[in-house]
């Protein structure tokens, strides 16, 4: 928290603090750097400024404290977690199982790493990615969550005293971006033993794609920058991260620029972006068709023979789906 000045900004710094505890009633909290007495100050004027009506609790010790009570839940909880992998091949669908399971059954490493976790997987709503600190603590506290929630569904009862709770997380690498798996949680990953593959045929996959790096990547881009840069926004970002893929896993350098060429072609013949028709989609198939063939498809297949632990399920994304909630319920 920075200085306390004038009385507008105090107000206004005040009127946001509130604002911020209505919106997140047990997600709010307030705390120092260092664990100073600024904090105490600003607990008092939302108390008086709400007429007690709202109390902010303080985080003895400051952000310090926060970091390191964060950190060792982090490594605790993941010890009480029956983990379950996701995995399947680029456009399958698996991120979008992990959001139809949602938080109370899964955790969400690409949302709360702001990045999707592939060469084209930067978000336009961030101008940096997360910081790695604070994609620790995103974890830390998603997995207390669900953990919480997990109680609640065993009548009270948690992980420590009965089965470990049953959690879903897409098979990743390392990295997300720019950020890693912290160490406990990435260990358990590597040594899941139980995993579920996600199936789709070449033509959903490609769809998926068009869906979600076509269609709704350019309404985003012109949602924040408008009907006329924010399609060439777009443009440009999707062929500059085509260009940065490693030339030597996608055919050579002739080859790699080809496909440069091919997915450029498409943007330029793609129609101006309308919300009804979302342009001409299918110029998009062939340069998506040979990343997924000559790229992404190689990489799967040599992570999924060094993969370890037993495939408890193997079905398209809707089953999928329906066979974890069906877990989840016995």
């Amino acid at each position: 928290m920075s200085g306390l000045q004038s009385n507008t900004a105090k107000e206004s710094r005040i009127a946001s603090w509130v604002e911020h505890a209505c919106l997140n009633p047990t997600g709010s909290y307030l705390f120092c750097f260092r664990g100073g007495l600024r904090s105490q100050t600003a607990a008092l004027w939302i108390r008086e400024s709400t007429g007690g009506s709202v109390s902010v609790p303080i985080v003895v010790g400051g952000a310090k404290a926060m970091r390191r009570f964060l950190v060792d839940e982090l490594e605790a909880n993941v010890q009480l977690t029956d983990l379950v992998l996701i995995r399947g091949e680029t456009g399958s669908g698996k991120t979008r199982i992990i959001e139809a399971l949602g938080e109370t059954r899964s955790i969400d490493l690409e949302g709360t790493a702001r990045h999707r976790g592939s060469a084209f997987g930067r978000m336009p709503e961030y101008t940096d990615q997360i910081s790695q600190v604070d994609f620790e603590n995103g974890l830390s506290i998603s997995l207390m969550r669900l953990l919480d929630a997990a109680g609640d569904d065993d009548n009270g009862a948690t992980a420590t005293t009965t089965k470990p709770a049953r959690v879903y997380v897409e098979d990743e690498s390392h990295r997300i971006g720019m950020v890693t798996i912290p160490p406990p949680l990435f260990h358990k990953m590597s040594t899941c033993e139980s995993y579920v593959t996600v199936t789709a045929t070449m033509d959903e996959r490609i769809d998926n794609i068009i869906d979600d790096y076509v269609v709704d990547l350019r309404r985003r881009y012109v949602a924040m920058y408008g009907a006329e840069l924010g399609p060439k926004m777009h443009r440009d970002r999707m062929v500059g991260d085509l260009e940065r893929i490693r030339k030597g896993k996608l055919g050579g350098k002739k080859r790699h620029a080809a496909v440069v060429e091919i997915m450029a072609r498409a943007f330029d013949e793609f129609d101006e972006f309308d919300e009804s028709t979302g342009g001409d989609t299918g110029v998009h198939r062939e340069w998506i068709g040979t990343l997924l063939k000559e790229y992404y498809d190689p990489m799967y297949q040599h992570q999924a023979q060094a993969g370890k632990g037993e495939e408890v399920f193997r079905g398209s994304k809707e089953e999928v789906i329906k066979w974890a909630l069906e877990e989840n319920a016995k």
